[in-house]
């Protein structure tokens, strides 16, 4: 077959466009020996399509396999009262585990929340008790530190007067 045709097919096969006599063609072109070697590549795959077709289909498998009347419930005792307090139970069973469930994820979520309101209230009392102390020694510091300027600057005015007094009686 034709190269070019052979890799036409292969585009729309890869792009979801071919038909099924397409496919097939492709199917037999695979099968063959006179391959080209750029498509060499693609042989396993359409031998492995070809051999998955050849095989017995679901409907001839299904239809081969024997269902035990056993195994399926009969209507009539679909209807029974015993089944439908069955089907019952296993609702109520089913919505009393939700909501249990349910509770315990609240639950947990608000002991959660409440540790950590207290342990926010108790990190900011420490915040609060660590910055009035920090305060505190500020404030201790600059007292000192307003006593120690208030010294040295009447020692600058005895100074300047001193400086003063010289000045005005030299100029005289």
């Amino acid at each position: 077959m034709d190269f070019k045709y052979i890799k036409n097919l292969l585009d729309k096969y890869w792009a979801g466009e071919s038909s099924l006599e397409e496919e097939a063609t492709l199917r037999n072109y695979f099968q063959g020996d006179d391959i080209a070697p750029e498509l060499k590549s693609f042989q396993p795959m359409f031998q492995f399509f070809t051999a998955a077709s050849e095989t017995e289909s679901e409907q001839d498998v299904l239809s081969q396999m024997d269902f035990e009347e056993d195994n399926i419930i009969p209507l009539a005792s679909r209807n029974s009262p015993f089944y439908i307090f069955k089907r019952i139970a296993a609702i109520l069973i089913l919505a009393v585990s939700s909501f249990w469930a349910y509770q315990m994820v609240t639950f947990d979520n608000d002991v959660q929340a409440h540790q950590l309101d207290t342990f926010e209230e108790a990190e900011a009392e420490e915040a609060y008790r660590t910055t009035q102390a920090a305060l505190q020694l500020i404030s201790a510091k600059l007292n000192k530190g307003k006593s120690s300027a208030a010294a040295g600057i009447s020692k600058v005015r005895v100074m300047d007067g001193i400086f003063n007094n010289k000045k005005n009686s030299s100029s005289k």
